[in-house]
């Protein structure tokens, strides 16, 4: 059960990094292109991660 938990806090920890590092990203350039370009260059690295290869 431990385990779980850790596992639980450390998923919900990296999505809030991610959402505050959003926020940032939105508020330091002043609107949502830095945000669409972050996503451009990291798409085809969790596309790679999720096929396998």
């Amino acid at each position: 059960m431990d385990t779980f938990k850790w596992f639980c806090f450390t998923i919900l920890g990296t999505v809030a990094e991610v959402l505050l590092f959003a926020v940032f990203v939105v508020w330091f350039t002043g609107g949502t292109d830095g945000l669409v370009a972050i996503g451009q260059m990291v798409e085809p690295v969790i596309r790679a991660f999720f096929s396998g290869g």
